[in-house]
This record gives structure tokens, sequence and C-alpha cells, in this order.
């Protein structure tokens, strides 16, 4: 049978583990532009992400430049435009548009990120975004959200690799 206790080092290098990687899993925090406008030197060391409209983060450029944002507004879909970056813009009532794209895909996209941004495109809908705001190329995606489905962009999928190829 052997003895008891044997396999308790085991067991407790997997607990540590588990532990290791549960705590230090923290959700970003997330603040509205308002309130990181009268303290910003709070949220400098912080990674955090500015919640915003698009009109605010176009006249605010400079001060949001290099910061995660979060925001919403209506799609107008363009598809591939260059070979390393997938894009669309994002424009609000007053008609102001922001380009957000994702440089990783290289060819092709990912398809749910791609069926998503079309689909709020054609229904006229609401797409959420979050990303890096990098002046004057736009929004870096992170992830998009849309009708309750949220869809992480930096993402790559499985491919299959062939040797000779």
């Amino acid at each position: 049978m052997g003895r008891p206790g044997i396999h308790r080092p085991g067991r407790l290098a997997a607990w540590s583990l588990t532990l290791t990687l549960v705590g230090c899993a923290t959700p970003p925090v997330v603040v509205d532009y308002a309130e990181y406008r009268t303290a910003p030197e709070r949220y400098a060391e912080a990674d955090a992400i500015v919640r915003t409209d698009l009109a605010t983060l176009l006249s605010n450029a400079d001060t949001l430049a290099g910061r995660r944002v979060e925001l919403a507004g209506q799609v107008d879909y363009r598809g591939h435009v260059g070979y390393f970056y997938w894009h669309f813009l994002l424009t609000d009532a007053q008609g102001q548009t922001l380009r957000c794209y994702e440089r990783e895909y290289r060819v092709d996209s990912w398809i749910w990120a791609r069926t998503l941004a079309r689909r709020a495109d054609t229904d006229d809908g609401t797409l959420k975004v979050a990303g890096r705001y990098k002046p004057p190329q736009g929004l870096e995606l992170d992830w998009i959200e849309y009708k309750g489905h949220h869809v992480d962009t930096d993402y790559y999928p499985p491919r299959l690799l062939v040797p000779w190829y």
C-alpha cells in the first residue's frame, strides 16, 4: 500500500502553485474619466482602464495617450486595409471617428472578432471596445463586446502548421 503522507510534498507544491496563480490574477481597475482627471497621479502606476466617450477621448488625446480606455459607439466596418492589421471605425452621434485595430492578425483575422464587428455594423448597434489609445493610429484593441458577446481580440487561434510550407 505505501506509507501514509507520501504524496504530501506533491500536494503542497500543487496547492502553492494554484494559490500563487489565483492570487496574482486581479481584475484591472476601471475608472471614469472625470475621476481620472481629478487625480491622474493616483492611477499613474496602475494600468487602469479609463472609461470615457469618443468625444472626450479625442478632445483629450494628449492626456489619454498610451492609456487603456473603454468606450462605446457605432461601427463603420471597413475590414482589412493593410497587411499587418485588421480594423474598423468607431463613430459617435456627433460624427467623430476613431480607428480601432489589431496588429497581430497579419493576413487573416479571427473570425469571431470580425463577425461581431460586422454584426454590430449591420444592426446599427452599439459596440463596446477597450484597448490602448495610441494617437494618431487609434485604439489598439484588447477586447470588443456586443449584445453580451465578449471577444478577446488578442487571442490568436491555433493553426495547423505544415513542415514543408
